[in-house]
């Protein structure tokens, strides 16, 4: 639908360098989930131009804490995120792709600024990003 290239974009046209994870990513670090995500928020306080992090399918990791049967790892790691995104900085943006956002916690949706759909593009617009893949 055209999500990785807009916050690919997003990065190019704000200077900022780019970072890209999946929610699906962090469950299986298990208990190094916690670590990892400290280490990407150190990384993107010390880069001289600043970091967009996109996480696809987010929603598989940052899932309401209160209805949601998740692991104590993933509990863990969702702290550990939430922690680290609880104030506005010129070092980061984190831009989140899901399907379903209503399955955020709420202390995610209340870091959201802006929210955007997309919906499923059609015929030419594929032929084109797929031609701007290629090229």
């Amino acid at each position: 639908t055209g999500k990785t290239m807009f916050a690919k974009g997003l990065a190019r046209e704000s200077g900022l360098h780019y970072a890209i994870m999946t929610g699906g990513d962090v469950a299986p670090l298990g208990k190094d989930a916690v670590t990892e995500i400290h280490k990407l928020f150190d990384w993107a306080n010390t880069t001289n131009k600043g970091v967009l992090i996109f996480i696809d399918e987010a929603d598989a990791f940052l899932r309401k804490r209160s209805t949601e049967q998740i692991s104590e790892d993933l509990r863990n790691a969702l702290n550990a995120f939430l922690y680290r995104t609880g104030e506005a900085s010129f070092k980061f943006m984190v831009v989140y792709a899901s399907n379903q956002p209503e399955q955020f916690d709420w202390a995610i949706n209340d870091r959201i600024d802006e929210m955007v759909a997309f919906e499923l593009p059609s015929f030419d617009e594929r032929l084109r990003m797929i031609t701007q893949y290629m090229d």
